[in-house]
């Protein structure tokens, strides 16, 4: 009798980036993973490698190529990664990290938009 071995591959996000503000957050974009049909995860961690990957910061299942991030805390330095995940729920490999922190009144503000574009407000 022969027994299969199904292997999936999920291949990573990549291209995180961060960017913040005093409001509305923490905004992360990424650049899709090559895997077709995959939504994607963003964990967070007040220490640099220390993601828990059983809990993500996303309540649902992110379709976008952006998160914004509005569960901070002013002044607390975060750690994000995002993974794809597959609809059997099999995650990529993390993403690059990235680090934010966000200041009180932050000047100027980024506004995560929902082409997952930055637009700058204001002059300063």
């Amino acid at each position: 009798m022969k027994k299969w071995c199904l292997l999936v591959l999920v291949f990573v996000p990549v291209g995180l980036l961060a960017q913040t503000c005093g409001a509305p957050g923490v905004c992360l974009t990424w650049q899709a993973s090559t895997t077709t049909g995959v939504t994607y995860n963003v964990y967070r961690a007040t220490a640099a490698g220390q993601e828990n990957y059983a809990t993500p910061l996303n309540s649902a299942a992110i379709t976008d190529l952006f998160f914004n991030d509005t569960t901070y805390v002013v002044g607390t330095t975060y750690f994000y990664v995002t993974c794809a995940v597959t609809t059997g729920g099999v995650l990529s490999p993390p993403s690059n990290e990235v680090q934010a922190q966000v200041y009180p009144n932050g000047a100027p503000c980024a506004v995560c938009l929902m082409a997952g574009d930055f637009v700058q407000e204001g002059d300063g």
